[in-house]
């Protein structure tokens, strides 16, 4: 009896094992690929800033090239209260080229991208703007309200990008169908032998 009884208990935990083996990788899945979304980014001479909202716990930051093939610099970033923000400040961005920032859940997920550059600044553009100081106070204000709207008119633009979904990051291999496996057979191992014991 006592025998049966400790069978009878070994069968139970791996019924155990097994439900979490199966639960566990399920739960983590859902932790992961949380959507990100991208609402505003810059870039500067020594870097890139990016900030958006998220319900996952870290992002990760991609700087890559304007074909979005090549990473320039990567970094991770925490997210607080559903945002985050972040720079990444140790490359040289060139004026007049694309770059492209890739943000996914730091878990595995879709990247939501955005580009940015740094506009080339002439001589013709130093020239305008030194006239437009010089000019009279109306042709300062009809400036002023011209440039109010190209900038709602940009805001308008850069709205949240659609996520990438031929880019993602983290490993979604199932590993519970294996783990079940390899219960399966270990239980089966221990029954025959306790068993076969009880036999003898």
């Amino acid at each position: 009896m006592k025998n049966i009884f400790r069978v009878k208990i070994n069968a139970i935990i791996c019924m155990f094992g097994l439900i979490a083996a199966v639960f566990l990788p399920v739960a983590y899945v859902n932790a992961a690929n949380k959507t990100v979304t991208i609402t505003e980014a810059s870039a500067e001479s020594s870097g890139v800033e990016v900030s958006g909202t998220t319900d996952a716990e870290a992002v990760i930051v991609q700087l890559r090239d304007a074909t979005g093939d090549e990473i320039i610099a990567m970094k991770s970033f925490p997210v607080v209260d559903g945002a985050f923000t972040g720079s990444i400040t140790d490359v040289t961005i060139e004026e007049g080229t694309d770059y492209m920032i890739f943000v996914a859940d730091y878990e595995g997920g879709d990247f939501a991208t955005e580009t940015v550059a740094i506009e080339v600044t002439t001589e013709d553009d130093d020239t305008s703007e030194a006239s437009s100081q010089s000019a009279p106070a109306v042709t300062t204000e009809t400036t002023s309200e011209v440039k109010e709207a190209d900038i709602e008119t940009t805001e308008a633009t850069t709205a949240a990008p659609e996520n990438d979904s031929t880019a993602q990051t983290g490993d979604t291999t199932n590993v519970a169908l294996l783990t079940i496996v390899m219960f399966l057979s270990g239980a089966g191992i221990f029954v025959t032998k306790k068993l076969s014991a009880d036999k003898r």
